[in-house]
């Protein structure tokens, strides 16, 4: 059996975008305005309705467009030393190590989950792209991994499928599973897995 996991608020306890802007803010590459402008639009997203899309929209337009993919890969390998294995959720860690065969799926850049994913052990993942220019600077989203393009990879995987998550967004992708998994969920997910039966850890 796949099993297929979330990563922010899943696999880890915070929100790993968020957070490594707050590592950048540290290592001054990011100013103060700059993560208090990532702090707005999360709050706007998570409480205030503004879509998925229009958030990583906005947070790549501010944040990372025109910044070097070298720089931030460097950056991210050592910020992925300090934030692992402290911010890992214990539970949905002990599914993903007794698991066969292991994905994540997250909205979370690339360049940061793939690093995540070898440091775990996964066996795949997917994540939001970005396009690149001449000069290796990030210039555009390509893809955001979300709902219902994890549904999708999940639909591509041959056999059965166990899939974790902690968010509502997340409910076209725990459909497509035969084992759906509510990790520390949110109100919507926690009536939903609650009403349907689900396992909720």
């Amino acid at each position: 059996m796949l099993s297929v996991f979330d990563l922010d608020h899943t696999l880890l306890r915070i929100n790993v975008s968020y957070c490594f802007c707050l590592y950048l803010y540290r290592k001054k590459i990011l100013s103060l305005i700059d993560v208090a402008f990532a702090a707005f639009y999360y709050i706007r997203h998570r409480y205030l309705k503004l879509s998925f899309l229009d958030y990583h929209s906005k947070l790549f337009e501010r944040l990372l467009k025109g910044k070097s993919l070298n720089l931030l890969n460097e950056q991210a390998d050592q910020f992925i030393e300090e934030i692992l294995p402290s911010y890992l959720y214990p539970p949905a860690f002990s599914a993903l190590k007794q698991a066969e065969y292991t994905m994540i799926l997250s909205s979370s850049p690339d360049f940061l989950v793939g690093k995540i994913a070898k440091k775990l052990g996964v066996d795949k993942y997917r994540a939001t792209q970005y396009l690149v220019d001449k000069d290796q600077k990030l210039c555009k989203i390509s893809s955001v991994m979300h709902g219902d393009f994890k549904a999708k990879a999940i639909m591509g995987e041959n056999g059965e499928v166990a899939a974790y998550s902690d968010s509502i967004l997340d409910l076209p992708m725990l459909l497509c599973a035969k084992k759906p998994v509510a990790v520390n969920p949110d109100r919507k997910l926690k009536t939903f897995a609650l009403k349907n039966g689900w396992l909720i850890i």
